[in-house]
């Protein structure tokens, strides 16, 4: 079914691009044919086991377009297989590898789960329903429907599309498979045994299901422009959740993030209030006739957007590589709005104009993402590297150091510990020795036998007195200071296995 759309407000010269009411049409499918929705990336041929998902989560509604041929189809338990016109399903118990058709190396499972409503790569932006997709830039908010474009689910397709929760979405007409929806029709179908198959609905207790509001209306104030709508911060967020991890590393300083927009670019955003009698198609040519020819060698993208978080702001976006070029641009045209300002502002009709520009380039590639942390270090993050080195590896020679250091000490003390108490102990053998030799020297000779007077051997010349003085001078005598006993009453040693740190000594 062919179908003729008229479209408004598009430009595209030297990559200059407004977005106003164009046509969004949606892109991934569900389609058998499909080789995206396959876990081997290839559709199903030959003696492939071809298998729906058995489990209790919703299949989406497949679209079976070409002839196929497989061994085995294992029918999903909750879902829908459409068969277009004249298209036929074969089975086949032979094995036939060949180059267009290799062994799976096991079954042929279909994987596509639901696409995000919000999600910019999931839209192809085009100035017919069924035309080419427009290669120009856009901000991320602006390549999601929005309030003034016509939406189109294209015919012979089959679509698993998630809404989100919890919000509306405003577009200016809705068309799925060549039937044109409103507001309340599109409510009954998405809730339909067949709808929820195309738009899934939440998880039990993620929230309430988006609604699309179709508004059926033109923008009003063509002159000035119209806003968007999809720079509002709910849906912008969103967006960025979805969008901010495909970002490209910006290959500028002080990168700069336009209203509308998710990632960070290198360039130059104009915000500019504007006045009565502005006219946004008289502004683009200024800035196409004036500024950006003769073409540069650097051609920036120019991007001009009514905004809906004011009424009356106009961003303008010039962005390159590594905003050089749209930067010195941008200074120029900033000038001459200034001028203008100051002259009564007849040439732009603007009231006020702010203009903000990224940092100087940086060197080597800008292709990673600004999330994975690839490409080339900034300033910042060479500074880190620096100090962590500067900290970090002092530190570990501080500790291996101290580590080092009490090991030994401790092998020392162990050392001075253990020699102190073998000194103690030789000390005390050395004096004890001293001491028994001295008592032997003045006890001289001990007469080892006595006279027993009762038996008739009377002691002769033997003293009484001195024999019991020489008894008891077999005593050990010490001196006054004593001597250390390890074993009884002797000053307590410092245990061997202490804590070196603790600073006990010997």
């Amino acid at each position: 079914m062919n179908c003729i759309l008229i479209f408004s407000g598009f430009l595209c010269s030297l990559n200059f691009v407004t977005v106003e009411g164009l046509y969004k049409r949606w892109l991934p499918n569900t389609n058998f044919e499909n080789s995206d929705n396959w876990n081997v990336g290839r559709v199903p041929c030959g003696s492939d086991v071809v298998k729906f998902s058995n489990g209790e989560s919703l299949s989406p509604t497949v679209y079976v377009q070409t002839n196929s041929t497989m061994k085995e189809l294992w029918l999903p338990m909750n879902g829908e297989i459409i068969f277009g016109a004249n298209s036929i399903l074969s089975f086949t118990d032979s094995v036939r590898n060949t180059e267009q058709c290799p062994d799976a190396e096991g079954e042929l499972e279909f994987i596509r789960g639901p696409k995000d409503w919000l999600d910019p790569d999931n839209w192809c932006t085009t100035a017919t329903e069924m035309g080419e997709c427009l290669n120009t830039p856009q901000l991320e908010s602006e390549r999601v429907p929005g309030t003034y474009d016509d939406v189109i689910f294209p015919t012979e397709k089959s679509f698993f599309v998630y809404l989100g929760v919890n919000l509306n979405y405003k577009v200016k007409s809705l068309k799925i498979s060549g039937s044109s929806l409103t507001t309340s029709s599109f409510s009954t179908f998405a809730k339909s045994a067949e709808g929820t198959r195309m738009f899934p609905p939440p998880q039990l207790g993620a929230g309430t299901q988006s609604t699309v509001t179709v508004t059926r209306s033109t923008c009003r104030t063509p002159k000035s422009g119209c806003s968007y709508g999809n720079d509002q911060p709910q849906i912008l967020d969103e967006i960025c959740k979805i969008y901010q991890d495909r970002c490209e590393r910006a290959r500028c300083k002080s990168a700069l993030t336009p209203l509308g927009a998710c990632c960070s670019v290198c360039g130059a955003t104009f915000n500019v209030k504007i006045d009565t009698g502005f006219n946004i198609t008289e502004l683009k040519e200024i800035l196409q006739s004036q500024f950006l020819s003769p073409t540069p060698k650097i051609v920036p993208d120019v991007l001009v957007s009514r905004m809906s978080v004011d009424d009356n702001l106009v961003q303008i976006v010039m962005k390159d590589k590594t905003g050089e070029t749209s930067s010195k641009i941008a200074k120029t045209i900033k000038a001459d709005m200034d001028k203008d300002l100051s002259n009564g502002g007849h040439k732009y009709a603007i009231s006020v104009v702010s203009l903000a520009v990224s940092g100087s380039a940086t060197s080597g590639p800008g292709s990673t993402s600004a999330h994975t942390g690839g490409g080339n270090l900034s300033g910042g993050s060479v500074a880190a590297i620096i100090l962590i080195v500067v900290i970090i590896i002092p530190l570990i020679c501080l500790v291996g150091f101290y580590m080092w250091s009490r090991h030994h000490n401790s092998r020392n003390v162990v050392t001075t510990q253990v020699d102190k108490v073998l000194n103690n102990i030789q000390s005390i053998r050395r004096r004890a020795d001293d001491r028994a030799q001295l008592t032997m020297t003045e006890l001289g000779p001990v007469q080892t036998s006595f006279a027993n007077e009762m038996y008739g051997a009377p002691l002769d010349d033997m003293n009484i007195q001195d024999f019991n003085l020489s008894l008891s001078e077999t005593q050990p005598s010490f001196d006054r200071s004593g001597f250390d006993n390890p074993l009884y009453g002797s000053k307590e040693l410092p245990s061997l296995y202490g804590d070196p740190s603790s600073g006990s000594k010997l």
